[in-house]
């Protein structure tokens, strides 16, 4: 019997069908792992897998195309956005002209100490 902890997997070549004493033999070991404090909860920390699980599509590396390869010789970049993305406003703003991202934060109201 051989277990794959990372994969919560109980493999045994003589039986197709797990039983229901190599449910319970996965599930003791499962309780033996060590712990992990996670917010409110305790979390299993799961050892690396023993078995290589295949994927369903082969990974195709592609090509560059001409340009792609053109480009990173010259050192050409995409261009710039026209807007940026301001998280204190939580929208978008411009990056440059009248109501930029720069100009709004000169436009921030300053607090004033009454005394």
């Amino acid at each position: 019997m051989q277990y794959d902890l990372h994969y919560l997997q109980a493999y045994n070549t003589e039986y197709e069908q797990p039983t229901p004493a190599h449910i319970n033999a996965l599930l003791v070991r499962i309780s033996k792992l060590p712990l992990k404090k996670h917010e409110n909860t305790k979390l299993a920390v799961l050892p690396a897998p023993i078995a290589v699980l295949p994927l369903k599509n082969c990974v195709v590396s592609k090509q560059k195309s001409k340009w792609q390869l053109f480009a990173e010789r010259r050192g050409i970049r995409k261009k710039k956005c026209r807007e940026v993305y301001d998280e204190k406003n939580d929208t978008f703003l411009p990056r440059y002209g009248r109501f930029g991202v720069n100009k709004v934060k000169k436009r921030m109201p300053r607090e004033e100490e009454n005394g």
